[in-house]
């Protein structure tokens, strides 16, 4: 067997970038919608199509408390799905954003 050769690397600049997630329109959003019972499922729910890296990104951005007081709820852990892949967490909830 022999593995195929892997695609080039592309050129800088080829590459579009990462897919990030508005912290103004996550601020506004979450005000909107506050309190959330469950901020993962919350952001899966909202943002799940743009991957997983802007999800967690945003996630760990609301579980530091930078955006709001934030509860880490005392249910057992449950399963999120992405394209791809599962996750395992209690859920986490937002009372009040206050960025």
């Amino acid at each position: 067997y022999t593995p195929a050769r892997p695609d080039p690397w592309p050129e800088p600049g080829e590459m579009p970038p990462p897919a990030r997630i508005d912290r103004a329109e996550l601020t506004r959003l979450l005000a909107s919608e506050a309190p959330i019972d469950d901020v993962l499922a919350w952001l899966i729910a909202r943002f799940g199509a743009q991957g997983l890296a802007p999800v967690l990104r945003a996630y760990g951005c609301i579980h530091s408390g930078e955006l709001g007081a934030v509860f880490e709820g005392i249910a057992e852990p449950r399963d999120y799905a992405l394209p791809g892949i599962r996750l395992r967490s209690r859920p986490l909830v937002l009372r009040k954003v206050v960025a």
